[in-house]
């Protein structure tokens, strides 16, 4: 489970980058010396509220046909927002080729979602067909991604090829295949009404269910694991590569943890409802005439207070998984002379967003594109970037890896963003 799909061995991680070998003595290559590079996000909620509610507003009167011309301006607002050394990222994807992915999407789920009802067997056949192409898509929307966000002129790349992609998600293309044949067979079984099937039916359903279920969940961590380090293992910029040295056992363990902190602050949530429940039900006496009075009033608050925990305890969760994933996985991408360091912090993300969900319901959502800017802002600036080059030399020497007409073809026509 170690095994990481990263192609990018050892040979050029031990090197000094392509081009800048040259210019320097072997003599004062001696002790890098690190220097740090915050990220800095400059967006405004006042600017991006513009942007914001004509995307809104267009994508609602084209029934959602809009949506990649938004998402592109979205985008190119964040991007030329965020800023390096004072100069900011650029995102380059033309909507035309990201309407092209959102129509594919779009025609599988209604495909999907059509004959559910009308073709079992196609239905069935379909997810199998997108089980099978999904490692396509997911490297397909990684390359456009990457290949139409540049820094000072210099486009990103991924580099990871189709081969590693299948091999990621094999584990989990058998595992869905072979769920997905298993509920076909047994269909009628599941159907049947509990009464009418035996004994020997009910215990082979459920012995079959609870290996499946623990089977299937530790196929899911080792996928992700390898998706991880696949995604972050093969990003590229000029003649920079880099590599994901994280362990399985970091990658998994967030997920593990943040489902712990879901089931604790479940148990925590209901625990006092329960008790007050149990208050109203023995004060709801006829005979006392403040008593209904009171159990309504209380089952007022109830449900106030019952409604504020889900969001705070669903707010709590998203800011747990979210930073500590952005700190697994940043922390984990390198390179010999280039690392990140991610320090977002779960109570200051939690607030935050409490905070937004509040003024979003006084302000009837039009608060969102600013909570927006400021959860872009803590993300962002929480990563600084450690690094022991001169990134003037390197675009200096790196310039002419710009010019790659026939990449920028091979992209434009093959990769295709299909995030929605």
């Amino acid at each position: 489970m170690n095994d990481s799909p990263n192609d990018t061995d050892t040979d050029s991680s031990n090197e000094v980058p392509h081009g800048l070998a040259d210019s320097l003595h072997p003599e004062t290559v001696v002790a890098p010396v690190w220097r740090e590079v915050p990220i800095q996000f400059t967006g405004q909620g006042k600017l991006y509220f513009r942007i914001w509610y004509v995307n809104l507003l267009l994508t609602l009167v084209t029934l959602g046909f809009y949506y990649p011309w938004a998402k592109a301006k979205r985008l190119r607002f964040f991007h030329s927002n965020t800023m390096l050394e004072g100069q900011p990222f650029e995102f380059h994807g033309d909507p035309k080729i990201m309407f092209r992915g959102y129509l594919i999407g779009l025609v599988l789920f209604i495909a999907y979602s059509v004959s559910a009802n009308f073709a079992p067997v196609f239905h069935w056949s379909l997810i199998l067909v997108f089980v099978a192409i999904y490692p396509l898509l997911v490297r397909s929307s990684r390359r456009f991604y990457m290949a139409n966000t540049s820094w000072r002129g210099l486009k990103f790349q991924f580099t990871g090829s189709a081969k590693q992609a299948f091999l990621c998600y094999l584990p989990l293309i058998i595992g869905v295949a072979a769920w997905v044949l298993a509920l076909f067979f047994v269909a009628d079984l599941v159907s049947e009404p509990t009464e009418q099937a035996s004994s020997a039916e009910k215990v082979r359903y459920l012995i079959g269910l609870s290996v499946a279920a623990p089977v299937s969940l530790a196929v899911w961590f080792w996928v992700n694991y390898r998706m991880v380090a696949y995604l972050q293992g093969h990003l590229a910029w000029g003649s920079l590569q880099s590599r994901f040295i994280g362990r399985w056992q970091a990658v998994v363990g967030y997920q593990i943890k943040t489902g712990l902190v879901y089931f604790g602050g479940v148990v925590l949530m209901f625990a006092p409802f329960i008790f007050f429940a149990v208050v109203v039900s023995l004060s709801a006496d006829p005979s006392a005439p403040i008593m209904p009075k009171f159990a309504f009033g209380l089952s007022i608050l109830m449900g106030l207070l019952f409604t504020v925990s889900v969001v705070a305890l669903l707010s709590f969760v998203s800011a747990y998984y979210q930073s500590r994933k952005q700190n697994v996985i940043w922390n984990n991408t390198v390179h010999p002379h280039l690392r990140f360091v991610s320090d977002l912090r779960c109570k200051r993300l939690w607030l935050l967003r409490m905070k937004n969900w509040l003024l979003m319901v006084l302000t009837l959502g039009l608060y969102s594109p600013y909570a927006a800017m400021a959860i872009a802002k803590l993300r962002l600036e929480s990563v600084t970037l450690e690094t022991t080059l001169d990134f003037d030399q390197m675009l200096a020497l790196g310039g002419r890896l710009k010019a790659n007409v026939v990449g920028d073809a091979v992209t434009d026509i093959f990769d295709i963003d299909v995030g929605f």
